[in-house]
């Protein structure tokens, strides 16, 4: 953040983008943000009016007025920033995804693992363990184990 002397030792640019951010509230920001914005503002413009310059070669006009910048301004805000679908179309997505009721709620005391998707906690999955908790005459150290079989030992005891 620049005090007030600072701000009046940069270049137009920049003093116009610092107010920008200190009118929408931001205070504090790291110098690398405000070169960010300075670039993306000089490539932005730079953009524009080679599209307005090519639309008024087009048209075989000698020089760019209003109208082609204002055109180019049009055809740039379709690509670098466009716009929410519309309504209607998020309207039937949501319904759609909405009639998929949600799983049943497990109790709290239990694992909340889906199980349509690959993890280790499936009955598929095995391993080779040597735990303090299931050893002895309840596992041998060298019995393939699934992690549900682990889970309900633990329990037991």
């Amino acid at each position: 953040m620049e005090s007030t002397e600072g701000k009046n030792n940069m270049p137009k640019d920049s003093q116009i983008i610092v107010s920008m951010m200190e009118d929408l509230g931001i205070v504090e920001y790291d110098q690398q943000v405000l070169n960010h914005f300075l670039e993306f503002n000089y490539r932005y413009t730079t953009q524009l009016l080679e599209d307005a310059k090519a639309l008024s070669n087009s048209a075989e006009k000698k020089n760019v007025d209003a109208d082609d910048v204002k055109l180019a301004i049009q055809m740039a805000q379709g690509g670098v920033f466009p716009g929410p679908p519309p309504r209607k179309v998020l309207t039937t997505a949501a319904i759609e995804i909405n009639k998929m009721p949600l799983p049943p709620q497990r109790h709290a005391s239990q694992l909340r693992i889906s199980h349509d998707s690959p993890n280790s906690v499936k009955t598929k999955y095995r391993l080779r363990y040597e735990s303090p908790v299931c050893s002895g005459e309840n596992m041998p150290k060298d019995n393939k184990t699934t992690a549900a079989e682990m889970l309900a030992e633990s329990r037991r005891l």
